[in-house]
């Protein structure tokens, strides 16, 4: 009996020596996820300080955000978008080299959003130009301005692609292979990163009414430059005879420039459609008496 007693001793010895292994890997894996700069709750959004739990009423896992990194990818874009004012050829060559898709991407929804937001301050500009008629028709129609900017937004990166699209193949069809997809998108993203300031200004000129037609003249300026750019970054990325140059860039300026339109048409066409309910006429407007101020 004394030896079974010592037997297990020793055994129970063991087994709990190898159980305590395991806590000191666990610390260890601790103290290197610790190393982050901010802890948010994925529940609330509070920030945690050090090792401190959110008590909104539930465990949600903390997720770790790397602020430097969102500044550095930020300060890119800036960078980009200026570059494109100073010297477009040369940032041209650079980003389509980089082939950086996700930066791309980004680039393209940020492109898109601006794009919204211009949307929508030209519909203030038209309702705003009802005045010049006496016609005070904010007054009595309630414009739906958020669904207008998720459209417009939405479509013009949908439609985006058409030229991305045209390019691509173009390129496959004259054997410059090189020229792959990632490039396309890069070449159309940075080619019209600088209507992210022209869209944002001009918006801001239609909401304050003060020289519309001085932006749109600007918008207008600034985008003919960007696809210029476009078309010289696509010679300047792919290998085309001499002979075949002016072919080439006809195909790909008409056949964007009509795809792009039509498309644009087709879903403009139903966004109208679907919002037409959405232009609600406001109540309490004695029946309509107040549109006209004669």
């Amino acid at each position: 009996m004394a030896e079974e007693k010592k037997t297990t001793t020793k055994t129970t010895t063991k087994s709990s020596t190898k159980a305590a292994s395991p806590k000191k890997t666990t610390a260890k894996v601790k103290n290197e996820e610790v190393k982050v700069e901010k802890r948010f709750c994925t529940n609330c959004g509070k920030e945690l300080i050090g090792e401190e739990e959110c008590v909104c009423g539930s465990k949600p896992e903390v997720v770790s955000v790397n602020t430097d990194a969102l500044k550095g990818l930020g300060k890119g874009f800036l960078d980009t978008i200026i570059n494109m004012y100073k010297k477009p050829a040369t940032t041209l060559d650079e980003e389509v080299n980089k082939k950086d898709l996700t930066a791309n991407m980004i680039m393209l929804v940020a492109i898109a959003i601006s794009f919204g937001i211009y949307m929508m301050g030209g519909f203030e500009s038209i309702m705003l130009g009802f005045n010049d008629y006496n016609l005070n028709i904010k007054q009595v129609i309630e414009i739906p301005y958020f669904k207008i900017f998720l459209y417009m937004t939405l479509i013009y990166f949908i439609l985006s692609f058409i030229p991305i699209t045209v390019a691509f193949v173009i390129s496959k069809l004259t054997g410059n292979n090189s020229f792959d997809f990632k490039k396309s998108i890069s070449l159309y993203a940075t080619s019209m990163a600088p209507t992210i300031f022209t869209n944002i200004l001009m918006a801001l000129m239609y909401y304050l009414n003060i020289l519309s037609w001085v932006g749109a003249l600007i918008g207008f300026v600034i985008t003919i430059a960007c696809f210029f750019n476009y078309i010289l970054g696509y010679i300047r990325n792919n290998t085309i005879s001499e002979n075949k140059k002016s072919y080439v860039l006809t195909t790909l300026v008409f056949i964007s420039i009509i795809g792009y339109f039509i498309a644009f048409i087709i879903f403009a066409g139903s966004m109208f459609t679907d919002m037409s309910g959405d232009f609600n006429i406001k109540a309490n407007n004695n029946n309509y008496n107040n549109l006209f101020n004669w």
